[in-house]
């Protein structure tokens, strides 16, 4: 679990504050990496050339309670300047289409997936 106000981003190095935006990576040696940004988690798999296929990957769920997270992989994301993020990656994450529905139509934003994050 990542401990807020206390662990370390390890693409920003930013300390992780907002349960909302939180992200892990567990590699296939069980090593963990901690952001405090969806796309600061993005950015890290991108730059350091790592194989999605070989990580587990993990979101907090937006309208949830601290560390309860998702797939990455499975959850459905808003993009919006509404969810300001730490990194201004600005994605919210949703465990379905019908949860992050409310939020799409009210701030008029698309719905998307893992793939749809750069």
């Amino acid at each position: 679990a990542i401990e807020y106000s206390s662990d370390g981003c390890a693409h920003c190095k930013m300390t992780i504050v907002d349960a909302r935006y939180g992200a892990e990576i567990v590699t296939d040696k069980g090593k963990v990496y901690k952001f405090d940004d969806i796309l600061c988690l993005k950015q890290y798999i991108n730059e350091n050339k790592m194989e999605e296929s070989k990580l587990m990957l993990f979101v907090e769920k937006y309208s949830a309670a601290q560390n309860d997270v998702t797939d990455a992989k499975q959850a459905v994301y808003i993009r919006h300047e509404h969810f300001a993020t730490p990194m201004n990656g600005n994605y919210a994450a949703f465990v379905s289409v019908e949860e992050a529905r409310p939020f799409a139509d009210s701030l008029q934003s698309d719905i998307l997936t893992w793939n749809d994050i750069q």
